[in-house]
């Protein structure tokens, strides 16, 4: 059985990936921020973690202190990637293709799932022994 940590702050799809995680026999987490994910981290271990990459720092009153976009959820799988290096990293988006490119290329070699994805996308990753996880330099720099 494979530990998944879904991090997703839009309830249908975190929903939906986690009904079909628990159909292929994974046990399943979700975190809405990166705050709540680091969190469930100190307490878990996983085998995969799906993040998305357009999502908040954090909810309720420090909410304003950070952006929400896509550089809060690169600079977070950066730090999964850093800190967790034995912990497969997949990144989320549902941004239009063009700008997709453009992720894909911020990360390098990292495994990115375009949403809405397909269940043979998630099963592809589910049915690699080691999935591929080269993080880029300039994601590892927490400046």
């Amino acid at each position: 059985m494979k530990n998944c940590l879904i991090i997703d702050d839009c309830p249908d799809l975190t929903e939906m990936l986690s009904l079909y995680l628990l159909e292929e026999g994974c046990a399943v987490w979700s975190a809405e921020t990166v705050e709540e994910a680091f969190s469930i981290l100190r307490e878990e271990s996983f085998d995969i973690i799906f993040c998305d990459l357009h999502l908040p720092f954090t909810y309720g009153e420090k909410m304003q202190e950070y952006l929400y976009n896509e550089e809060v959820g690169i600079r977070t799988i950066g730090e999964l990637t850093w800190v967790f290096p034995e912990m497969p990293v997949i990144a989320m988006s549902s941004t239009p293709d063009r700008d997709a490119t453009l992720l894909r290329e911020r990360l390098g070699d990292l495994p990115f799932l375009h949403k809405p994805f397909k269940r043979e996308d998630v099963q592809a990753y589910l049915d690699f022994k080691v999935i591929p996880q080269k993080t880029p330099e300039h994601l590892l720099t927490l400046s």
